[in-house]
Order: C-alpha cells, then structure tokens, then sequence
C-alpha cells in the first residue's frame, strides 16, 4: 500500500492458546500489507542463535506488536508446573517485554472473552501491558473485528517517526556517555554518511556491530537484521540517525582538541553505562544485593560490561544457573571501579 511505512509487524501468541488465531491473522496482515513482513513462531529459531538477539532484532525493525491473549495466556504451566509467565526466559514475556522496553506500539487483542491481564498478575517488567488500551477479537465476529484491527495497525503504519530532539548544552554530557563506538563501527557511520564502501560481507561481529549502533540509536535499521544476507548493501538495511550524524560531528572536534581533554574524552566514550548495569557495577563493589536470577536482559548487560573491560567474567555467562551469587560469576575490573568514580565525581 502506498504510503505505508516498510517496518515490520510482529504477531506474539502462544500456541495453545490462540495459535488458529494468529494463523488467520497472519495471513489477513500478509495480504493486507505486503510490503510489510509479518514476524511470527520466533520459538523456532535455528540452533545456536540466541534468541534474545533473534527477538531484538525482529522486535526493533517492527513499528508495531500485536499481542494475541487468551483465557490461558497468563496461566498457562510448564511442565514442573510453574507458570510460564513468571519465568523471564518465556518467549512471549521476552517479546512483549522488549516491545514495551523499545518503545514499539503494543495493541493487547483479548480473543474470544479473554479478560484483560490485571496489573497483579503480571511481572513488573509486563505491568504497563495491563494499562494499554485492549482490541476484542472472537470467532463469531472475526471478518469486521480483523477488518478494525487492520485499520489501527496500518494508522501505526502510515504514522511518521518520532521528530528529532534537540539538544541543548545541558544535554551534552549525557551525549558523551553514550558514546562508546569502537573503530569498526564508527567506520559503518562513516560510510553510511559518505555513502561509500557501503558493499559488506555478513559475518557474527558485524551483526553485532550494526546491533549496538541500533540500540545507542545511531543507526535505525531497515530490514531484520538476522536475515542480513551473505553480501549486502549497508545502506539498503540501515540508516544513520540524527545521534549518529551528531557524533560524528562531536568526536570530529573532539579529535582537534589538546591532549589533556582529548585523553579525559576518550574515557568519556567509554561510558555508556544504563542504571541497571550500573547498579551491577556498584552492586559488585559493595559485595552487597549479589543475589540475581537470570534472565536474557541480564546476561546481556553482564556481556556489555564485560565487553567494556568494566568486569571480568570468572565464568562462562551462557551457563548461568537459574539464580545465581553474581560475585561468583564477575568481578570489578581497574576501569569498572575508575568508571564508577569518574560518574560520582561529575554528579557531586
């Protein structure tokens, strides 16, 4: 349809709840925009690739997520009984849990009776679900229930971006501490900026590159980025943002000042640091609140900071037990205890 924005759509539903649905939904979405790609099933993700960053991934080339709930939605066990949404490695709490983290517009679709999820009954990380306005969805209705839900999801589609922010000087030391990009990756902005060089070979390190410029929001991805194929250009699956230009353009006078600042900078670029990892850091250098339960999100922020050089990881993260003594598995580096120090002495 012209006039519809390229992002995808993620449809998230758990099988034996409303798995009928969602197949007639997916092929009513698949005609309905066919521009867009319908992401669903991500449970059947290939052997030895994270699913977190196969989530991600999808979730963030989406501009919208349709959450598919049942009667069983909430209740629904696994096999020692628990209920599957207490458990932060349940796919369809990780879906919709990085939707609502990433920004992406959410319409919860209650099928066939389903109540709406109640603010208690679900884990904090999901509770802002039970304040979204619900879609009814059921089988004796279904063509002019799908007909209204199709006209919501393509206004989401047909809506422009969020505008550009400005800055002020205020916000320049915020800018700073995300400015952690490594040499190959700044080397991706550059390209994209001059258009040039712009021919890549998929390989693991790049998709993680391109992943941590996404998430710092210096590149806005085009297409899944799973899906990058063997040779590809760089710029028909990304786009630099107004923050990558705006980087590019800071680190470029930073490069002209004298030694002292320069040096003080380049430690500043270093630190893009989020309050949950920082509390990781802090956590470890007060020996205190070591108590952790694993999910995806954790094991992520504990490899960034790994990947920072601000920890060092005693163990091998992927094999985290379910809870876990996080002072087992990580200490404070020289740099995690500089970097707390340095980010005490600009808030004094």
């Amino acid at each position: 349809m012209p006039g519809l924005s390229s992002q995808g759509i993620f449809l998230s539903y758990r099988r034996a709840d409303t798995a009928a649905y969602a197949r007639l939904l997916q092929r009513d979405l698949t005609e309905h925009f066919p521009e867009s790609r319908v992401f669903m099933d991500l449970d059947s993700i290939e052997a030895g690739v994270d699913f977190a960053d196969a989530i991600r991934d999808a979730v963030d080339s989406c501009a919208v997520l349709v959450a598919l709930i049942g009667r069983q939605w909430a209740t629904l066990a696994d096999d020692q009984g628990r209920r599957r949404l207490d458990s932060p490695d349940d796919y369809v709490r990780f879906e919709v849990e990085t939707a609502l983290d990433r920004g992406v517009r959410v319409i919860p679709v209650l099928v066939d009776g389903a109540n709406p999820p109640r603010q208690q009954d679900l884990p904090s990380e999901l509770q802002e679900l039970a304040r979204l306005n619900a879609f009814e969805l059921s089988y004796g209705r279904y063509d002019s229930d799908s007909a209204r839900l199709l006209d919501i999801i393509q206004r989401v589609l047909e809506a422009p971006g969020p505008p550009a922010v400005s800055r002020t000087p205020d916000a320049q030391e915020l800018f700073l501490l995300r400015m952690i990009v490594p040499g190959p990756e700044r080397a991706h902005l550059e390209n994209l900026r001059a258009g040039s060089n712009l021919d890549y070979q998929r390989n693991p390190s790049l998709q993680a590159q391109l992943r941590h410029l996404r998430d710092l929001g210096f590149i806005r991805s085009k297409r899944y980025i799973g899906e990058i194929p063997e040779r590809f250009n760089l710029s028909e699956w990304a786009e630099l943002t107004d923050d990558g230009n705006e980087y590019l353009r800071r680190t470029a006078e930073n490069a002209q000042e004298n030694q002292p600042k320069k040096l003080d900078e380049r430690f500043l670029l270093r630190m893009i640091v989020p309050g949950p990892e920082r509390a990781h850091l802090e956590n470890l250098r007060a020996g205190s609140n070591l108590d952790y339960q694993r999910n995806p999100s954790l094991q992520a922020q504990l490899r960034h900071l790994r990947d920072l050089g601000f920890i060092r990881s005693k163990r091998y993260i992927a094999e985290m037990p379910e809870r876990f003594n996080l002072s087992e598995w990580a200490e404070l580096t020289d740099d995690g205890n500089e970097y707390l120090r340095r980010t005490a002495e600009r808030t004094d």
